[in-house]
């Protein structure tokens, strides 16, 4: 994403290019800006799922001109994110945790137990 090759890509022939926010380097996608193909940037985001995907989805059938084609995804979205919340409610979390590495030679790397409760 941030090490494109205009090359690369235009030697798919693409007819819609779809960049996230942040890509590049510049003058890559100087490039495929001048190439005459349409390039669309989408919203970057790796927070929250309930924020970033949405934006996304609208983000991409917006591009496509199929703006309504995003509304079932939308409602699927968000009906798995609210089932996903649900189970996650009911799940206790571990107050102590050990992190195993590896296991060779009946020698295990590890890290923990941490006395802080995981968040």
């Amino acid at each position: 994403m941030r090490a494109l090759s205009p090359e690369g890509v235009l030697s798919v022939a693409p007819d819609l290019i779809l960049a996230e926010e942040g890509a590049g380097p510049p003058d890559a996608i100087a490039l495929l800006a001048q190439a005459g193909i349409p390039l669309r940037s989408l919203p970057e985001g790796f927070g929250d799922a309930a924020d970033a995907l949405p934006a996304k989805i609208t983000a991409i059938a917006e591009a496509l001109g199929v703006p309504d084609a995003a509304t079932p995804l939308l409602a699927a979205l968000e009906a798995d994110l609210a089932r996903l919340a649900a189970a996650r409610a009911g799940i206790d979390r571990p107050r102590r945790m050990m992190f195993i590495l590896s296991a060779q030679g009946g020698r295990i790397m590890r890290r923990g137990p941490t006395r802080r409760p995981m968040r």
